[in-house]
């Protein structure tokens, strides 16, 4: 988009013009940039100090041309192609957007040859603390077995970080 958000916003509504009635998931994918280009543009009428060190080149996977302001990869099977260039180190990180998360996860898995996929998700607040959310998934860690592994998990996460987890004392259970 090169800050051009206005003219983006109006290819995004000219194509929306020409597609055809049935492609709804199209018209959803154009409506969803155009949020995106009026919440840059609200971002951008009040920035806030932020710093990106080495954001290296953004490249857009698709199955379709998304836009000629950016790197586009379009391919049929989007999903694996995408996986296979992050396995292949082609890339150093991936934000999944609109491809569905049980497509992705099946690439995951097949590519990275795993059985069990477990997401944790590293946030972190305005006044810079951290804090671990999981499962990420609606599908992810419904019996206890699984909550256990993902606490191990998240703390061996925590640990290839080099972050600690806060040390608080143990509530009794009633």
């Amino acid at each position: 988009m090169n800050n051009r958000l206005d003219e983006a916003i109006a290819s995004y509504n000219t194509y929306k013009e020409m597609l055809p009635e049935k492609e709804s998931y199209l018209r959803k994918y154009a409506n969803q940039q155009i949020e995106a280009c009026n919440l840059a543009s609200e971002f951008m009428s009040a920035p806030d100090s932020v710093l990106f060190e080495n954001l290296g080149e953004v490249i857009i996977y698709s199955n379709f041309e998304v836009s000629e302001y950016s790197n586009n990869v379009c391919d049929d099977d989007i999903a694996n192609r995408l996986i296979l260039d992050l396995k292949n180190s082609k890339l150093d990180a991936v934000v999944r957007g609109t491809f569905g998360a049980a497509e992705t996860l099946k690439c995951i898995s097949k590519v990275f040859d795993v059985d069990n996929i477990r997401r944790i998700a590293l946030l972190e607040t305005k006044d810079k603390k951290m804090f671990i959310l999981c499962p990420v998934g609606v599908n992810d860690g419904w019996e206890t077995k699984q909550k256990i592994e993902f606490v191990k998990d998240a703390a061996m996460f925590l640990n290839l970080l080099n972050l600690e987890p806060l040390k608080r004392k143990r509530s009794k259970i009633l």
